[in-house]
């Protein structure tokens, strides 16, 4: 259980820091080289937060320690590393939040800065924050490797977990497009003319045997099925409490969507790029 408070913690950026923190420190005598990390009248008797020597896969490094766990390790060569030692708690999230360098500590909000660590869905999460919005990334008692910028705080994770997304190749989208211009033009052009009380929902259900052989066909008709079934997809309903009915509408966002969608399905190979991204998570 937690006792004391988090107060006195230092800010530690880099190894030099935490390497001259560390010697600035006397051991508590009696102890086995014991150093509180914590500053103040009473720091010394928080000795369950402590600062020491060690290593990291045979790199030099100095360890901030929570309960005789390792929670944030400064390495010589530049990494940082954040463990939670199997324990995602709050006391452990509250102790590195104050040693880990936050946003107060960069001034250029253009950079991917740390915000701070949190626990979501059960466990513990680093998060990040830059002017693509907010990041999260997981970890636990095998740690997360970052680097910080000296002097910007820009943080670049090095072994986040990775998965597969799927991107859409804009330039072979293009060429698609381009190919397929006439039954574009068509489907869009008819779609000025149309009245959207005449689009019957269920005609998704009716759409055409083969969707693509319609729409790759040289017959309007084909076409017009093809169109039909378009329109039926993107069709909204909204209710007017002033006509006190449903109003109809075919959006061209909507049906531009639907061409897509159907151009992916049918051409994955040549338009989809597959590509490693940090599996992070979601608040």
């Amino acid at each position: 259980m937690y006792y004391g408070s988090m107060t006195g913690i230092p800010v530690i950026n880099t190894y030099e820091e935490a390497l001259a923190h560390y010697e600035s420190i006397k051991p508590i005598r009696g102890t086995d080289n014991v150093r509180p990390i914590c500053y103040g009248a009473n720091g010394r008797r928080k000795k369950h937060m402590s600062i020491r020597l060690g290593q990291e896969k045979g790199v030099k490094s100095v360890d901030c320690v929570l309960y005789n766990t390792i929670v944030a390790q400064y390495l010589e060569d530049g990494t940082l590393v954040i463990k939670d030692g199997g324990w995602p708690s709050t006391t452990t999230h509250s102790f590195l939040n104050e040693v880990l360098p936050g946003m107060s500590q960069w001034a250029n909000k253009d950079v991917r800065g740390i915000v701070g660590t949190r626990i979501m869905s059960g466990q513990s999460v680093l998060e990040l924050v830059s002017m693509d919005g907010r990041e999260y990334y997981p970890f636990g008692k095998e740690g997360l490797q970052m680097k910080l910028t000296a002097g910007t705080g820009e943080v670049a994770v090095l072994n986040a977990p990775v998965r597969t997304k799927e991107y859409i190749d804009r330039k072979a989208m293009s060429e698609l497009r381009k190919t397929y211009k006439l039954q574009i033009a068509y489907i869009r052009r008819m779609l000025k003319i149309l009245d959207p009380n005449t689009v019957v929902a269920s005609s998704r259900d009716n759409a055409p045997y083969d969707m693509w052989e319609c729409f790759i066909s040289e017959e309007q008709a084909d076409w017009y099925a093809v169109a039909s079934a378009v329109y039926a997809r993107a069709l909204t309903r909204d209710y007017n409490w002033e006509l006190r009915d449903f109003v109809y509408q075919v959006p061209l966002d909507k049906v531009n969507a639907e061409i897509t969608d159907l151009l992916v399905d049918n051409n994955r190979d040549t338009v989809i790029e597959v590509r490693e991204v940090p599996a992070t998570v979601k608040p």
